[in-house]
């Protein structure tokens, strides 16, 4: 079996992690220090179409979903490990189970926005005390 990245992977790979180095990682100290969200960054990411990566490609989604799902966790926490969650969240949370679970003209409607980053997903994560 043959676990190395396709040329496509590489170049998606390469992607990212240049807008990460542009984008994340000049900010990530500035938000680490001030406490801030780093709404801008999520914006940017939305932008590029790394928050709806894990809908089905019938829906307007990427036909490697998972692998680029991973790819875009990686190279977005090498710049900034806060933002690596972006990507996983979204994909993993909301994403996916929204593209299952909703019906036809909602699903329709959602799943293709979000594949065109025109929606972001909320996710709400309390600590336990």
């Amino acid at each position: 079996m043959d676990f190395a990245f396709s040329e496509e992977h590489n170049l998606f790979r390469n992607a990212v992690r240049k807008f990460a180095e542009r984008e994340l990682a000049p900010h990530y100290q500035q938000h680490d220090r001030d406490k801030t969200f780093p709404e801008r960054q999520l914006k940017a990411c939305a932008e590029l179409g790394l928050l709806g990566l894990r809908i089905p490609e019938a829906m307007g989604g990427s036909p490697h979903a998972y692998v680029a799902s991973g790819i875009a966790a990686e190279e977005c926490g090498r710049a900034d490990f806060n933002v690596a969650y972006f990507p996983l969240m979204s994909n993993s949370c909301a994403m996916s189970s929204a593209s299952r679970s909703a019906t036809g003209r909602r699903r329709s409607r959602r799943s293709s926005s979000a594949a065109r980053s025109s929606a972001v997903s909320s996710n709400r994560i309390e600590a336990c005390s």
